[in-house]
């Protein structure tokens, strides 16, 4: 039988592709050394997050929490929600920064009418939905930006906007952080301008199809890899310092998030 699967790619990439690889490693050992079977050696970078997601053999994911409210609730399990170190985060919460070119004359959301804004995905709580939230919230409506264009990626999305390509886009702090420290020259041609309402960290989650004893199980690996000092380094370049155990049911609020970033944007 094929092995699941494993993907830790919501920060991934660089020197945290080796901090996630020396992770989801401690995160196997522990597995098997439980009496699991068909634990993943490596974690999956090729396939596209939808088919990972879908997976009945997905052991370990994240996902942006809200595909998990609205998509996945039923075919996901949540596992843990992380906690993450980053400016903006909050136990296991996270923000988003609104962000504009560092020599934009904008200083408020208001100032932002009829600019060009950038999104990573449509479906991108962080980056499109909590931005749309907060232009609701400050009075924006359909029409509010004179265009929207999607990136594929908040290190795109930043790049577009330091390169003023675009006028505005909403990076989660998380990535923003990494960015920073990756690539300071970039950032540096920013300025935030916004930090949005918090909403829970991703998720890290389990298929439903694998079961009720695989679950405990891949909390509890996890768990004992987050508190192993041989994760330290790794962890410290994640910003990762630990998980919380919340319901399923603290993700609903991003779906009353979207339906308000939907009066804003046309897609």
């Amino acid at each position: 039988m094929a092995e699941r699967l494993a993907s830790l790619a919501m920060y991934d990439g660089g020197e945290l592709a080796a901090a996630n690889d020396v992770l989801w490693s401690a995160v196997a050992r522990r597995l098997e050394r439980l009496g699991m079977r068909e634990v993943p050696r490596r974690l999956e970078r090729d396939r596209a997050l939808d088919d990972v997601w879908s997976s009945d053999r997905l052991l370990l994911g994240q996902t942006c929490g809200y595909p998990f409210a609205a998509r996945f609730r039923g075919r996901l399990r949540l596992i843990a929600t992380p906690r993450y170190s980053a400016p903006g985060c909050t136990e296991s919460g996270h923000r988003t920064f609104v962000v504009v070119h560092a020599r934009s004359t904008a200083r408020s959301l208001s100032a932002l009418r009829g600019t060009r804004a950038v999104i990573n995905d449509v479906e991108s709580m962080t980056g499109r939905h909590l931005l749309g939230d907060a232009i609701a919230a400050a009075g924006g409506a359909r029409g509010f930006f004179a265009s929207v264009e999607v990136s594929g990626s908040h290190a795109r999305s930043l790049a577009s906007v330091a390169a003023c390509a675009a006028d505005v886009a909403a990076i989660d702090c998380v990535s923003f952080a990494h960015l920073a420290r990756a690539a300071p020259e970039m950032v540096a041609e920013t300025r935030i301008i916004h930090r949005t309402r918090r909403t829970p960290a991703l998720p890290f989650v389990i298929s439903s199809a694998c079961g009720d004893v695989a679950s405990s199980l891949v909390t509890r690996a996890l768990v004992d890899a987050l508190a192993d000092p041989s994760t330290a380094d790794a962890r410290r370049a994640l910003m990762l310092v630990g998980v919380k155990r919340l319901a399923p049911s603290a993700y609903d609020g991003t779906l009353a998030v979207a339906a308000n970033a939907d009066r804003v944007f046309d897609a």
